[in-house]
């Protein structure tokens, strides 16, 4: 977070507006004319520009800047944050203020000019000149810490116990002592990093000296000779792309570098190398980010082992996150390998200090791990009339269960999660910065390596774009969760104004989000309202009330008119309520405001029968309807309470909307709120945004985005309801962040770290989900040997069928469950178990055992969609082979833990089926037996990043069956996220593609990018994938999806250089072939995917990545293609099937 510019010149201003000329609104006049500064040294003469400058997007005409100039576009970024709308605003207000205060005329027609005689601080522009030429400095929070002799007080959060404990004076000072020797994260450095170089020759002396490190457990130099094989890619002098020979001269990262490469091609293994290479010869720092905390942590121990570190000094460490240290504890204690679970536990450490001097009457169980208040001791003041303050814990620099954060300056190796590396932040012991990890490892780290960078950006994605639910009755929902973490909070937090209103924000919402889910559930018309809208907020519903008043006073009006207040009367009152403070509800002059304010407050306060709707709002629509027309003799009873009902329901939903927002973002102008904010339960995760980065991230490409959507189902074997209420909001493109990694503050002063960024399914042209959209600049080719076992594969299209001999379609019969049973009894018994598929393909995995590259592969995994299906599937196929197969191991993946994966299934759980539930972390054990094995697991759980392995140190799976076609559902927001990020992205690197219809200049554009959003969110948000498969864009996309998923599982039972057995069962993926007829790239996911793997083996990069695969591919068993000429057309209205 960043020092606010503006502190020392709203002071000088507050002191000379005696007259309150300004109207208090110091900070919005000091942003306004910073802005306006801003456009006069950028030479731009349009006050509306401003706007589209701050939307942060990197368009061409941009470039001609100098350097001093983006430094300054750079810092307005940063300091302001104009929408259109508050622009508008902001401009109107600082044309209220007397000519004497403004630097600046706003003339008629939109421009601006500098005014030079004005006697209220002529000279402060020296201030915007310093806020737009310097680099911006990060603020500073002067951390607190209890005095000693006096009782603290905390929180256990969940509950409402708070807890005392007196801190010993003693270790107090011991703690002062050690304070002072520990290490800190220096200044943030200047000026542009030194690109990574090294040669291939250097990385095999390395690997060969790594080799005979005394507890080294592999072997580097055998890796760096055959498993790590890199080819830069190049263009030549007529612009083509010609691939480079193996291993050949330096590798050099300079900034951003992409490297493709196949599954299984020694991707870890490079970065891994690459790390203990820097932290021991290249005189670098690196951070490695991986896909999940246990990895991390075993990545972690692994470097420190081979390269013999000390406990004390660690040369790597993982960064993890502190309220979910006891579910990485139990995976840690699951996860096989003594030298993991030494550091892990060393790492985990949960001694707390302060658990010894607790007394015993306020806890008398131990601080579960996590919970630890480092930083929320209360001290209560001795003058009741002062709030109580929070403390940060003295104890710190002794603390056992901060020991790992205290390594954090100098570990010369960082590992952690892209989740974490957004989100968690330092202490305020570690770092009075209180630096996000984003932020640490952008300025502190030389080089970052992102090992599965398709995975990550997709991770991106989804928490610039959140979800939440705000109602779940199974689970109780996120507004559940906060009131539970944070009542002990408010219980102790001093009650400022902004801490009620906060706390009345969360109350209000719960009773909106009630309110809501009870009327949806009760009127059916709602429910059709919204599921009409899809997702639905306040302004769609507004809109559409205004829509249909107009309708009944015989206004004919357009898309214009309907979004114009001035020519919109009713939609201007419901605007004006949108703007309202819901939260002290102040009274209004305007008596239709008045109205709606009360409908607001008895549909929070009226209790749980206010369902209906209210009189009110038939009189407020009454009173509307006659200042617009006389003639509205003819509204029936039952359109107004139609309309009435609808109306007290949107301001419902405002009202919700509104206690979101300002739980996630609001505070009040000019408003200290000290650091308290800091030690609050984290308020922003409803919206997950990372302010430090918001100066750097483009605007949403859709606008203003934001919308909620009800489910309800009936609960099986129950009277009751299975309710969810959703909330989404679109905040940013997620991967711009990972696609513009190192130069995100470049143009402020501070270039970012080189960057190094690997997938095997990163380059996927079509895919909106994997495709990474930097060009790929080498490639990791796969050993022969490797290449040779996936040329040898063998595919197969075979769709079961049912007792009547008609083929199972699991994907899309809107009875998964059903058809999944239906599936297993076939696989498993059809036609009898001893020649079932699944049998046939155990004997045949049995009898190929003699050949080496089949040696001890006798097992089979089985993907589907998600755990329970797992489960469902695992004790179908073991109820029906467990008396011809006992000497057979079913299993199912779980989410638990080792602990709880160990426990022994019920008496009931056996009788229906006997399979045997196995925890993610002992998932890398399933090969250390000879026993014939089944496992069903979830497709995304083993994708990628699991090298499973038997005794021979080659794949432990012979076959794959793909059970399912993994395709998102169609209420599944994030494969439209994802869509929008993708076309955004390809915009912006193509500024001359007719997608901008000729746009020339950046507000053109912006509105460009607009309207092209728009329209793909408006159509595509309720397409069903039939309608896809006929636009071939979407199909495309959906095809490359599944053709990188498909890579990835597959992967799995290629390491070591081994081919496998890929069955696809679902007849899903080929719906002609499974009726014994053919398939078209328009009838079948399957056949588009192998051709676009096809087409992508035409260009040299998609020929060293993919033409293996393709050879396999082009000779599946059991489909049937017939040539097409991809004729196709798309009506909007075409009905698809069901899901």
């Amino acid at each position: 977070m960043y020092e606010t510019w503006s502190k020392s010149i709203k002071e000088k201003i507050k002191r000379l507006d005696t007259a309150k000329e300004l109207k208090g609104k110091y900070s919005s006049f000091c942003n306004i004319e910073l802005g306006l500064y801003l456009l006069e040294k950028l030479n731009i003469h349009r006050t509306e520009e401003l706007w589209v400058l701050l939307s942060r997007y990197p368009f061409p005409e941009y470039d001609s800047f100098t350097q001093d100039q983006k430094m300054a576009l750079s810092n307005g970024r940063i300091y302001l944050d104009f929408g259109q709308h508050s622009l508008n605003e902001l401009l109107t207000f600082y044309q209220t203020i007397k000519p004497a205060w403004r630097l600046y005329t706003i003339l008629e027609d939109g421009t601006f000019q500098r005014e030079h005689l004005i006697s209220k601080l002529p000279d402060r522009d020296a201030e915007y000149k310093r806020a737009l030429e310097l680099s911006p400095v990060l603020k500073i929070y002067p951390s607190r810490y209890p005095s000693t002799g006096t009782p603290v007080y905390f929180n256990h959060f969940g509950t409402s116990n708070v807890i005392s404990a007196l801190i010993d004076r003693d270790l107090v000072s011991r703690a002062e002592k050690a304070n002072n020797s520990i290490p800190r994260l220096p200044e943030l450095p200047k000026g542009k990093r030194e690109p990574i170089s090294v040669s291939f020759d250097e990385l095999k002396l390395y690997a060969e000296r790594l080799s005979q490190y005394p507890h080294c457990q592999r072997d580097w130099l055998f890796a760096i000779q055959e498993i790590i094989r890199f080819r830069p890619v190049k263009n030549n002098v007529s612009g083509e792309t010609i691939v480079g020979e193996v291993n050949q001269g330096n590798l050099i990262i300079d900034g951003m570098m992409h490297v493709a490469g196949m599954v299984g091609a020694g991707k870890s293994t490079l970065a891994e190398l690459l790390a203990m290479y820097g932290a021991e010869r290249g005189n670098w720092h690196t951070t490695l980010i991986v896909g999940d905390t246990l990895t991390a942590i075993e990545l972690a121990a692994r470097i420190n082992n081979t390269l013999d570190a000390h406990q004390n000094e660690p040369v790597a460490i993982p960064l993890l996150g502190r309220t979910t240290r006891g579910d990485h504890f139990q995976k840690v204690k699951a996860s096989p390998g003594t030298n993991t679970y030494q550091w892990g536990m060393s790492w985990l450490n949960s001694t707390c200090l302060l658990q010894g001097m607790i007394s015993l009457e306020s806890l008398e169980y131990p601080l579960p791990q996590g919970s630890e208040p480092c930083e929320y001791l209360e001290q209560k003041s001795k003058d009741t009339n002062q709030p109580s303050t929070f403390s940060a814990c003295p104890l710190y620099s002794l603390c056992p269960a901060r020991m790992i954060d205290r390594k954090i300056p100098t570990a010369k190796v960082w590992v952690t999660t892209p989740q974490a590396m957004v989100l968690s932040r330092l202490m305020p012991q570690q770092d009075l910065r209180r630096l996000r990890l984003s932020e640490m490892i952008y300025h502190f780290s030389d080089l970052v390596i992102f090992d599965e960078i398709d995975s990550d950006q997709q991770v991106l994605d989804d928490i610039f774009a959140p979800e939440r639910r705000l109602i779940d009755d199974r689970k109780g929902g996120d507004l559940c969760d906060l009131d539970r973490d944070s009542s002990g909070w408010f219980g102790q937090s001093p009650r400022t104004p902004i801490h009620i209103r906060r706390r009345r924000a969360l109350s209000y919402a719960q009773i909106a989000s009630e309110h809501i889910g009870n009327m949806l559930e009760t009127h059916k018309i709602l429910q059709q309202w919204a599921e009409k809208i899809g997702y639905f907020s306040p302004s769609m519903m507004f809109r559409d009330i205004s829509r249909n008043l107009n309708k009944l006073i015989h206004i004919q009006t357009d898309d214009t008119v309907e979004s114009d207040q001035e020519k919109n009367p009713f939609l201007s009152t419901l605007w004006a309520f949108q703007e309202m403070d819901k939260i002290n509800l102040p009274k209004a002059d305007n008596r239709d405001l008045m109205v709606l304010r009360e409908i607001l407050r008895n549909s929070l306060f009226g209790g749980n029968n206010q369902i209906d709707y209210q009189p009110d709002a038939v009189d407020w629509i009454k009173t509307m309807l006659a200042k617009e027309s006389t003639d509205c003799t003819d509204v029936s009873d039952s359109q107004l309470k139609e309309l009435a009902l609808k109306l007290e329901f949107s301001i419902a939903l405002s009202g919700l909307e509104y206690f979101l927002y300002e739980l996630g973002f609001t505070y009040p102008e000019d408003a200290d709120d000290g650091d308290n904010e800091l030690q609050a339960p984290d308020f922003r995760r409803m919206i997950y945004v990372p302010e430090e980065f918001i100066g750097a991230l483009p605007a949403s490409p859709l606008g203003s985005v934001s919308g909620f959507r009800f489910t309800s189902a009936k609960l099986k074997d129950t009277s009751g309801r299975d309710r969810h209420l959703q909330y989404f909001r679109f905040i940013t493109p997620g991967r711009y962040f990972l696609i513009n990694f190192p130069y995100l503050f470049a143009d402020s002063g501070r270039p970012g770290p080189n960057t190094l960024c690997m997938s095997g399914t990163s380059w996927m042209e079509d895919s909106d989900t994997y495709h990474f959209a930097v060009r790929p600049t080498g490639i990791l080719e796969a050993p022969e040997k490797a290449i040779r076992a996936i040329q040898k594969s063998e595919f197969y299209f075979h769709p079961l069928r049912d007792s009547n001999g008609n083929s199972i379609k699991v994907s899309g019969s809107g009875n998964l469950d059903n058809e999944l049973v239906k599936m297993a009894v076939s696989l498993s018994g059809s036609p009898q178990i001893s020649q079932s598929l699944l049998s046939l393909t155990m004997q045949r995995l049995i009898d190929m055992r003699a050949n080496e590259e089949w040696k001890d592969r006798q097992r089979i995994l089985i993907l589907v969609n998600s755990y329970n299906q797992a489960k469902l599937v695992a004790q179908t196929i073991s109820t029906q082979i467990r008396s011809e197969k006992p000497d057979w191991r079913v299993q199912y993946l779980v989410r638990a833990t080792g602990d709880e994966a160990r426990e022994q299934e019920s008496y009931w759980e056996y009788l229906e089926g006997g399979a045997k539930r196995l925890s993610r972390p002992n998932l890398l054990n399933i090969g250390m037996t000879d026993v014939p094995t089944v496992l069903v697991a979830p497709l995304l759980a083993v994708g990628r990043r699991h090298n499973i392995l038997n005794q021979e140190g080659t794949a432990a799976f012979g076959a794959i069956f793909f059970a399912t076609r993994p395709m998102k559902t169609p209420d599944d927001i994030s494969r439209w996220v994802y869509w929008i990020n993708y076309q955004t992205i390809k915009m912006l690197q193509n500024p001359n593609s007719r997608e901008w219809y000729g746009a020339s200049n950046p507000k053109d554009r912006l509105l460009c990018i607009r309207r092209q959003m728009n329209y793909w969110w408006s159509r595509i948000e309720g397409y069903k994938p039939s309608v896809i498969m006929r636009i071939p864009s979407l199909r495309r996309s959906m095809a490359a999806t599944m053709a990188a998923i498909v890579i990835q599982a597959s992967g799995r039972l290629l390491r070591g250089g081994v081919p496998l057995l890929a069955y696809f069962l679902d007849a899903a993926w080929a719906p002609g072939s499974a009726s014994l007829k053919s398939d078209t790239n328009q009838t079948s996911l399957l056949v588009e995917m192998i051709n676009i793997i096809g087409e992508y083996c035409q260009n040299p990069i998609g020929q060293t990545l993919f033409d293996p695969l393709n050879t396999a591919l082009q000779n599946i068993k059991g489909l049937e293609i017939k040539n097409n000429s991809d004729k196709e057309s798309f009506e909007d209205n075409t009905e698809g099937g069901d899901y």
